[in-house]
């Protein structure tokens, strides 16, 4: 590693997972889709698959379909994953006494809450895990990519310019800002800090969920974990542009881009 990889992509998966199991061969084609768009604009990069399913996927899916600098890094049957998913329909059940969805019924709120908690608690507390037990501090550059997007032609690594580097999504209506929390990245001299404040957003989006029964995801809790306001001038640069692409979560399927 070192200096021959001098970028780090921590890339999050759930090629197999408990609500969607039939989609597991589109989300093993769509991760390799990630891994091979990494490949072709950054030479020697050092992948890390962190991946979250329901299970981990078979050899056969894995042997002969993954480069060689790729680690796996398997969290399917960490304690702390399962014990999220079952977390998730208490919080669900407990939730759906205090929110109402036009058009969803009461087991169609349970079932968005589950999978609402899940994906949040779920992607926060495994990138926490890694900052926890990998010293990025070796690399240059770090980047998170979510399994599901893909690097394209806009990608231009010198985008990422600041020691953290965030894409504000949208203002909320109390100046709070979301991010998008498909792809960011750090310098790695900044990794202690940046671990810090994941790790404050990672606790943020706890408190949210179990003290307050609040509905909270990663773009909104950025804000406060990162304290934005603090930090947005000397730590944190906004990008406009992220290079990056996905076809998923919209109605029509067409490839979203950022």
């Amino acid at each position: 590693m070192g200096l021959l990889n001098k970028n780090c992509f921590i890339v999050t998966s759930a090629m197999q997972t408990r609500t969607d199991s039939s989609a597991t061969i589109d989300r093993w084609l769509s991760t390799l889709h990630t891994i091979d768009s990494i490949n072709a604009r950054i030479k020697n990069a050092h992948i890390i698959l962190v991946d979250m399913g329901a299970d981990v996927m078979p050899r056969q899916f894995l042997d002969g379909y993954f480069p060689d600098n790729v680690q796996f890094v398997w969290l399917n049957n960490h304690p702390h994953v399962k014990q999220v998913s079952i977390d998730s329909t208490k919080v669900a059940i407990k939730m759906a006494g205090l929110y109402k969805i036009d058009g969803k019924t009461q087991e169609e709120l349970i079932a968005w809450l589950d999978l609402g908690y899940i994906k949040n608690m779920t992607e926060t507390w495994a990138i926490n895990h890694i900052l926890e037990t990998h010293d990025l501090s070796i690399y240059e550059n770090v980047f998170k990519l979510s399994g599901r997007y893909f690097l394209n032609d806009n990608f231009d690594i010198k985008t990422f310019k600041g020691p953290i580097t965030f894409k504000p999504q949208a203002v909320r209506d109390d100046k709070s800002i979301n991010f998008v929390s498909i792809m960011w990245g750090f310098k790695g001299s900044t990794f202690d800090k940046f671990k810090e404040l994941w790790k404050n957003t990672y606790k943020y989006m706890l408190k949210q969920y179990n003290e307050h029964s609040k509905v909270i995801d990663i773009e909104s809790s950025i804000y406060y974990g990162f304290n934005i306001l603090q930090h947005e001038k000397d730590l944190i640069h906004f990008t406009k542009s992220l290079g990056v692409s996905g076809k998923v979560n919209n109605e029509n399927n067409k490839i979203i881009k950022q």
